[in-house]
């Protein structure tokens, strides 16, 4: 569950060394504190802050591990589809999230590893137990969950490394073995007097006692497991309850083929995992994962942002396709109702429509409360004030209702409000007209936004917009410029659209993009995605008008793999009507060593489509924030979304009245 900004959301002890790593997450950094009370005078234990808040590469925080080494600390991060460890700090050197040396951060990809949240909650998919015996010898263990059923031992030397250098060896790692760890575990931890692991199994409501300590001491992989229940009685609805076994069951080969992928593994407790997948093989695009929180089912419209299912059971189609999973109803039964917006599937499997009760059964109180409203839990004066430009701008008009979205159940209520791009795609192979309306409540816990993730911020709702994507390998590269096309998918972490970038090596480097659509023309804007791994700069020029850009590196790990995308927006730039614009990015920094993926051209037609968002713009800094503090505190308390045409008589200007004055 999101927590309140800047409050302590873990402290973990080592007791071995008597450290303890105190985590807080605000505004996108992360704060740790490490201990040493019996450390000698002038050790290290200064309050760090890590930036977490870029979107492009969402970091969900997972336990920190503490290594009882003396010589080590090691966090343990959840990031896509991989394992992110570090930092390392010895007491000698500076412990840096992203510097070189010791204090270096690690990528490894565990395919089997799942188990995502929300960018910048805590949760606990990993405990990790290392049991360093002395220095110089090493018995380490990292003890992991997978989302299915299962819990892999790795060994910690494959993972990070030999003592004293313990990123040398690229964090290989290797497995040990598997054992069974119950149904969807979500804390594991190592005794160290015992040795015995110890895996709290959600679905199972109860705790699996492993005995490992032969495993740990010998590599003994005969290990024997009690189970422990912890729950008394289910408060659940039976038919509810059959369903998130289902949603969590990783396992059940009729849910997937491999034993990790789940409905969980996007949405971990019904919620998001803060990141954008690319669904193109599936008829779609580019979509940005939405929580189920809030949403009841189907009781907000037909789901996805493209409106493609209109009931939960249609779900049965990703269990059957990318999960690979034999499938929860008949064959013949799927065979006649495999089209999400024909023949209902509902009634023809108990469990399948178990399933679509227990994500029915999150409704609007299952929403965090915003950290945002006063301590009372009320809306704040400038939130009320902001409701009044919500409405008066008509924003109601799409996010209506006390639901706050105008989407309905079969026929489709899409709209386009300039935010569709060429990586949109389709909707369900067809094509894509526009996007399903999505609800603002709880809208303050699921960043990035829009259908693709291409807002980062609420703020940024109100400048987006879409266009025409060229991917740069398209272009003419000169002076130096190549294009990279091999290996990207394995060098690069499969991060790069159409897996090719233009790679801009040394000063002067140009990608030129020619005969590109300027619409109707006037004024537009451009979206550049690029990797970088030290500031440079770009010049831009488009029809002859240059313009000198600053680039922040994006935080790749290591610098020189671009695996960490940004986009640079640019604002105000004048395009011809007609494809007759050229646009060249030019490096002018030595040693510039820029990637550019691609870049985005929002024409004047995508912006008269996005004024219902980019209308804000024109209002003053103070109502912005007035808006944005109304939007951050819409949550799971009562909000009455009143017509637009209650305020056209100026009524919005009191302070008071029967209406505000009962709704938080």
């Amino acid at each position: 569950m999101p927590q309140t900004p800047g409050a302590i959301l873990s402290g973990l002890n080592a007791p071995q060394q008597g450290r303890t790593a105190i985590l807080a997450y605000h505004n996108g950094l992360l704060f740790t504190v490490p201990e040493l009370p019996a450390s000698e005078p002038g050790s290290d234990f200064q309050v760090r802050t890590w930036d977490i808040s870029d979107p492009t590469d969402p970091v969900e925080l997972a336990t920190l591990g503490i290594s009882p080494m003396p010589i080590n600390a090691h966090g343990y991060f959840k990031s896509g589809d991989y394992l992110v460890i570090g930092p390392n700090w010895p007491p000698q050197a500076p412990w840096s999230f992203r510097a070189a040396a010791f204090g270096t951060v690690t990528r490894t990809d565990f395919p089997g590893l799942s188990g995502a949240g929300v960018r910048g909650n805590l949760f606990q998919p990993w405990f990790v137990g290392d049991t360093w015996w002395s220095y110089g010898e090493v018995g380490g263990d990292a003890v992991i969950e997978l989302r299915g059923q299962e819990l892999a031992r790795w060994d910690h030397l494959g993972l990070t490394g030999v003592i004293g250098h313990p990123f040398l060896l690229g964090g290989l790692g290797s497995l040990v073995t598997r054992l069974g760890a119950g149904l969807a575990p979500q804390g594991v931890c190592v005794d160290p007097v015992s040795n015995r692991t110890f895996v709290k199994a959600v679905m199972d409501c109860g705790v699996t006692v492993h005995e490992t300590d032969a495993l740990f001491r010998l590599g003994d992989k005969t290990v024997s497991s009690t189970q422990v229940s912890t729950v008394a009685g289910e408060t659940l609805a039976a038919t509810v309850l059959a369903g998130k076994r289902i949603f969590y069951h990783a396992g059940d080969p009729r849910m997937s083929a491999e034993g990790y992928m789940s409905c969980a593994t996007c949405h971990l407790d019904g919620g998001h995992d803060g990141r954008v997948w690319d669904f193109t093989g599936r008829g779609e695009g580019f979509r940005n994962t939405t929580t189920l929180h809030g949403r009841s089912g189907t009781g907000h419209g037909n789901v996805h942002w493209s409106a493609n299912f209109d009931e939960i059971q249609d779900f049965e189609n990703d269990i059957r396709g990318a999960f690979g999973g034999s499938g929860l109803m008949s064959d013949a039964d799927f065979a006649a109702t495999s089209d999400p917006l024909g023949t209902p599937k509902s009634g023809l499997s108990s469990d399948l429509d178990a399933l679509a009760a227990y994500v029915a059964s999150l409704g609007r109180e299952s929403l965090p409360r915003s950290p945002f409203r006063a301590a009372g839990g009320a809306m704040t004066a400038a939130a009320l004030a902001g409701r009044a430009h919500f409405l008066s701008l008509g924003c109601a008009s799409c996010h209506a209702g006390n639901a706050f979205t105008d989407s309905t159940v079969g026929a489709a209520t899409l709209h386009d409000v300039g935010t569709l791009r060429t990586s949109s795609g389709h909707r369900l192979g067809g094509p894509l007209e526009g996007i399903d309306t999505p609800t603002l409540l709880g809208v303050w816990a699921t960043p990035p936004y829009f259908h693709d993730g291409s807002a980062a911020t609420l703020e940024d709702v109100f400048r987006v917009a879409g266009g025409e994507t060229l991917q740069a390998e398209d272009g003419t590269v000169a002076s130096g410029a190549y294009v990279v096309d091999q290996y990207v998918d394995l060098n690069n972490d499969d991060t790069v659209h159409n897996r090719a970038f233009v790679f801009l090596e040394t000063q002067g480097s140009r990608l030129i993009l020619a005969g590109v659509d300027g619409g109707a023309g006037g004024i537009g804007a451009l979206e550049i995605r690029y990797s970088l791994g030290w500031p440079s700069s770009l010049d831009v020029r488009v029809n002859g008008v240059v313009r000198n850009l600053a680039l922040a590196p994006t935080g790749s790990v290591p610098d020189w793999r671009y695996t960490v995308w940004r986009s640079l927006r640019i604002e105000g730039v004048a395009l011809a009507a007609g494809a007759t614009n050229t646009i060249e990015l030019t490096s002018s920094a030595p040693f510039p060593n820029v990637a550019v993926d691609d870049v985005l051209v929002t024409r004047p037609n995508e912006f008269a489509l996005a004024s219902p968002h980019r209308q804000v713009l024109a209002l003053p800094a103070g109502a912005q924030a007035e808006l944005l503090a109304y939007l951050r505190q819409l949550d799971a308390q009562p909000e009455i979304n009143g017509s637009p045409s209650i305020f056209a008589d100026g009524f919005e200007s009191g302070t008071t009245s029967a209406w505000s004055a009962t709704v938080p």
